[in-house]
């Protein structure tokens, strides 16, 4: 459980770190997003939860740019960040991001093999509506053209 700090810190490195990312003009990172960040209780390290737009080596490869510029982006929050330690920063790639794709793609795959997809009727639909409503309390109904 973290303390109130903590989610304080947390949210701020978040912001901040998707900042300096794209603030640095690194011609060989791809599209990578800062979706969380976990700071350790002592303040010490913070592992930083980045996604990442492409296949896994595209990842990796992300990954270890991201740990090699970690010093640079450390020195960058130390401008901000009114800690007596700055954290080390540990970049880890987000699985929470890969699992929910996953369920995604699942979901309309299951959706695309369905042949008979359940059908909307918005007029019968609109006259439930109108006999719930007339249902409803001890007040008569309303004349039709004002339902």
């Amino acid at each position: 459980m973290s303390t109130r700090r903590q989610a304080r810190l947390n949210s701020f490195l978040v912001r901040e770190i998707s900042g300096i990312i794209r603030e640095i003009k690194i011609d060989r990172i791809g599209f990578v997003t800062v979706t969380r960040a976990d700071i350790a209780p002592d303040l010490r390290d913070a592992r930083i939860f980045v996604s990442v737009f492409g296949d896994a080596g595209e990842a990796q490869r992300n990954l270890d740019i991201l740990a090699r510029a970690s010093g640079f982006i450390r020195s960058r929050l130390g401008k901000f960040l009114a800690t007596r330690i700055i954290p080390r920063l540990i970049f880890v790639l987000d699985s929470e991001v890969a699992t929910l794709d996953e369920m995604s793609r699942l979901i309309d795959e299951a959706r695309a093999g369905d042949p008979h997809p359940a059908a909307v009727d918005e007029t019968a639909d609109a006259d439930a509506s109108a006999a719930d409503a007339e249902k409803i309390g001890d007040f008569p109904p309303l004349p039709r053209d004002l339902a």
